[in-house]
């Protein structure tokens, strides 16, 4: 295998892209998610209260539709904690993690510098902003120049005060507004002058022409299209007529036509949220089927998409912890690896999405 020159930018400096091996491209590690927190009157049937623990009696209520009450659930901030899921995810095979938590959410950075000493597993973090109520109160978007500068300062000086510096710039249309895409054109600038990649994210409630807007904000801005990741995308598989459990699997029932698209112009599908417990039969509002995303992946790395797709697990409630009896991080190594072997996917593709595609994404 011929060596890379280039780097990647862990929070313990550069490394090798060489040395990163399976790699999840969207899982949370260190963050504060408490902000997606209903603290609105619970109904009175309900068994639990928001400052309850979860525990082995409640999981089953808190994943199906207690979830948005539970403090604990959105708070990822224990890093003992924390480091046992990392540890967790290397004892499968897992060799690095890029967690998208960006300014507002992630955590104390020197936590996660120990994390990776500690179990040896590579964490690549990020500069940038997320969903608009989570920005810093001193973000001033009407100022582009100084918001490209305030985040090549984190990718070449340091986040929050020490040496420890990003290595991804995460952005995200979820509400829509003016503001979130004002964002875009210097999260382009900084990834055209640091050379580094970028996660742009949208929500289940984003609506499909402000998907749309993103990608061609991007590209107006400049950005080199294969330095540029769309996560979530799963959100868009199920056409808006079909039901979330569909019976059938085919291609009938999944819409490709937003991957594609993102895929035509030269970007890159993030496939996430592989063993997502959390439903809510009260919305009729179901989790999105491991299945559906498998059958997504083996009909695009058949039309040839396979150089563009990665994955991950979006660990952003304690829910999906292994530690509360969820998949944790390894579900794209102990389901989605295999699953895609026995359906015919083929090994070098396989070691394109969880190997080859992140390493080019990472290295600069």
């Amino acid at each position: 295998m011929e060596i890379s020159m280039k780097k990647v930018m862990t929070v313990c400096g550069p490394v090798s892209p060489d040395i990163l091996g399976i790699t999840s491209m969207h899982d949370h590690v260190l963050a504060d998610l408490t902000f997606f927190q209903n603290k609105g009157k619970q109904p009175e049937s309900s068994p639990i209260r928001a400052d309850d623990k979860i525990t082995i009696e409640n999981i089953s209520f808190v994943r199906n539709c207690g979830y948005h009450y539970l403090a604990e659930n959105w708070d990822l901030t224990d890093a003992d904690y924390m480091e046992q899921e990392v540890r967790w995810f290397k004892e499968q095979g897992g060799g690095a993690i890029l967690d998208p938590s960006a300014p507002g959410i992630r955590s104390d950075m020197t936590m996660l510098k120990g994390i990776v000493e500690r179990t040896g597993v590579s964490i690549v973090a990020c500069t940038g902003l997320y969903r608009e109520e989570t920005w810093p109160e001193d973000v001033n978007v009407s100022d582009q120049r100084g918001l490209t500068a305030r985040f090549l300062d984190e990718i070449n000086t340091g986040i929050d005060g020490t040496d420890i510096r990003a290595g991804h710039i995460k952005t995200a249309v979820a509400n829509g507004s003016g503001r979130e895409f004002s964002v875009l054109p210097a999260a382009a600038a900084a990834s055209l002058e640091s050379g580094l990649s970028v996660t742009a994210h949208t929500s289940f409630s984003t609506t499909q022409a402000k998907r749309e807007q993103m990608l061609a904000d991007f590209l107006t801005a400049g950005i080199e299209p294969a330095r540029l990741i769309f996560c979530h995308v799963q959100y868009t598989f199920l056409r808006p007529e079909s039901h979330p459990f569909p019976q059938s699997l085919d291609l009938g029932t999944i819409s490709l036509d937003w991957a594609k698209k993102i895929l035509d112009a030269g970007a890159n599908v993030c496939v996430d949220l592989f063993g997502m417990p959390q439903d809510n039969e009260q919305l009729d509002c179901f989790g999105r089927a491991d299945a559906i995303k498998i059958a997504a992946l083996l009909e695009l790395i058949k039309l040839g998409y396979g150089k563009q797709l990665v994955v991950g697990c979006d660990v952003y409630q304690k829910i999906q912890t292994q530690g509360a009896g969820g998949h944790g991080y390894s579900r794209i190594i102990n389901y989605m690896k295999p699953a895609l072997f026995e359906l015919g996917a083929g090994k070098a593709a396989v070691e394109d999405i969880l190997i080859n595609n992140p390493r080019r994404l990472l290295e600069y």
